[in-house]
């Protein structure tokens, strides 16, 4: 006899020999001892009231620990990160992105990537505490932030060009570039795959081999995974040209795209298609057509097989050097 405190509280239905069960206890449920009733449907057999007796130590959770990391974010790949709990009188369990790590109340483990570390307190009795949490953010920067943006891309000035390192620190943080063939801008834009990867260094590379581009995110460290996603676009910075997520190994991109070198016609406007200040850029295709601007410093030779037209909007701006030449000539025609 006796009053039900909570009944179903846990089922098995295989044919075991010996049984563990495992439940939680309503958080109503007070300090004390408990009889146990065990019941099998087949065969049908139930112990009895008195042969299990539970006993129930503790009626809440204790205090969550407290928390810190020193240093409290970081910057680079593969950092050592100190972790401390404060206010535990038993043993500190850790957990990191939800996978047990260690105990003890300080700790030391690497980062890769912004994670979301929890800990508990468990006493003597196994009893365990609420959890706390603390975010350790990965925040890491380089030499082209901000080039989130096509307004804001970096400027390629080289037909076999590698970068320096590159950083990104999570799924929102894209790396854009711009590079000029035939006085046509092209956009390249980098990012990681999805919101799951983890962050990572890189370089960019981009060769030119005749009419061929490739563009590829290389490691920085032999051996290295980082899930990156590429993407070729036109002048417009929306219009996509190519892409691709890892044909580079180790989850590193790699996308090949075939350049014209003298189009029958080339429509060169402003802004998409302003020629940046200390640029070379040779222009060729059988009719030119430009609104666009060239800047300071900028080295320019538009070479036009039947006709170069300069509407209004066309300008250069040379005030301490560069150059522009505007030349009928053919696109395979070497002299200057």
């Amino acid at each position: 006899s006796g009053i039900v405190v909570n009944s179903n509280l846990s089922t098995l239905t295989f044919d075991y020999s010996t049984y563990a069960f495992n439940f939680t206890l309503p958080s109503t449920t007070i300090a004390g001892n408990y009889k146990l009733r065990v019941i099998s449907t087949l065969p049908v057999l139930t112990n009895s009231n008195n042969n299990v007796v539970l006993t129930v130590l503790a009626t809440s959770a204790g205090a969550a620990p407290t928390l810190s990391a020193s240093p409290a974010s970081f910057s680079s790949v593969n950092s050592n990160i100190s972790l401390s709990a404060t206010g535990c009188s038993g043993t500190v369990e850790w957990l990191k992105s939800g996978t047990a790590f260690g105990t003890g109340n300080t700790i030391s483990t690497t980062f890769t990537q912004t994670t979301t570390v929890s800990a508990i307190c468990r006493d003597a009795s196994g009893c365990s505490s609420l959890t706390s949490q603390i975010i350790v953010p990965f925040n890491c920067s380089d030499a082209f932030e901000p080039n989130n943006s096509p307004t804001a891309a970096t400027p390629i000035a080289s037909d076999n060009y590698i970068s320096p390192i590159i950083c990104l620190d999570g799924f929102s943080n894209d790396d854009w570039f711009h590079w000029i063939f035939n006085g046509k801008k092209y956009f390249v834009k980098t990012r990681l795959y999805s919101t799951n990867t983890t962050a990572g260094e890189y370089k960019l590379k981009l060769t030119l081999a005749g009419s061929t581009l490739t563009v590829e995110t290389i490691t920085t460290v032999t051996g290295q995974y980082l899930d990156t996603f590429l993407n070729l676009y036109d002048s417009d910075g929306s219009t996509s040209l190519a892409s691709d997520d890892d044909s580079n190994g180790n989850g590193l991109s790699k996308l090949t795209f075939t350049v014209n070198p003298c189009p029958l016609t080339l429509g060169l406007n402003s802004p998409s298609n302003d020629i940046p200040s200390s640029f070379v850029s040779n222009v060729k295709a059988s009719t030119i057509t430009a609104t666009n601007k060239i800047n300071n410093t900028a080295t320019v030779d538009y070479r036009g097989q039947n006709t170069i037209t300069l509407n209004p909007g066309f300008e250069t701006k040379m005030t301490t050097g560069g150059s522009f030449k505007a030349q009928v000539k053919g696109c395979t025609d070497t002299s200057n």
